[in-house]
């Protein structure tokens, strides 16, 4: 009976080891995820921001890789 109460006592060890392990592991995993997130934010506000600053720009854009122009430049032949 003392073998058998020995080996439980054993495999509640182990186990609990492994869930501290993985625990751990989710920990990461949650605050790798949540740095993203911050990340991917802070970037959404930059862009809204750059976009911001440049709204007066780009109605008079005429470079053939803006798609945001709504007219293209006239140019005056001196």
């Amino acid at each position: 009976m003392q073998m058998v109460q020995g080996e439980v006592a054993l495999l509640t060890a182990e186990t609990f080891r492994r869930d501290s392990v993985r625990e751990a592991q989710l920990t990461e995993v949650v605050q790798m995820q949540q740095r993203v997130l911050d990340s991917l934010s802070a970037t959404r506000r930059a862009v809204g921001q750059l976009r911001g600053d440049l709204a007066p720009i780009s109605t008079t854009c005429s470079s053939s890789w803006c798609s945001c122009r709504s007219s293209p430049a006239k140019v005056s032949a001196g």
